[in-house]
């Protein structure tokens, strides 16, 4: 599992890799699926901000961010990340619920529990 998360910030980052928003999203849930925390968290932070594309420009970099950040997957990987132990996914959930309406955050939890019931957490 830590092999995995290891390679999606590679993905992520592109340190040693070509960056890739698809194969980085492929290897987070690949770890999350086994129950580890801390993929669920690093999916809730790409999700929340977004892809963040080094090789074009600043404005292409941020619509893409834009374009891909979602925040009811962000909350629902946070929820998982906190409820298997990830102490700083708490912080990211108190601070991304300010953004959400009720009905976002409920949605989220109920893809949260939904994705729960599917694994086993470490």
């Amino acid at each position: 599992m830590s092999a995995q998360c290891d390679l999606d910030v590679m993905y992520q980052n592109g340190v040693g890799v070509e960056q890739s928003y698809s194969d980085a999203l492929k290897w987070y849930r690949k770890a999350a699926e086994q129950g580890d925390a801390l993929a669920c968290h690093n999916l809730g932070s790409l999700y929340a901000k977004g892809f963040r594309n080094k090789r074009v420009g600043f404005v292409m970099r941020m619509r893409l961010a834009r374009a891909t950040s979602d925040f009811v997957e962000a909350y629902k990987w946070f929820t998982l990340a906190a409820k298997w132990g990830h102490a700083r996914s708490r912080k990211e959930l108190s601070r991304l619920g300010r953004f959400m309406s009720p009905s976002q955050i409920g949605r989220a939890q109920s893809l949260a529990q939904e994705f729960e019931r599917s694994v086993q957490p470490n």
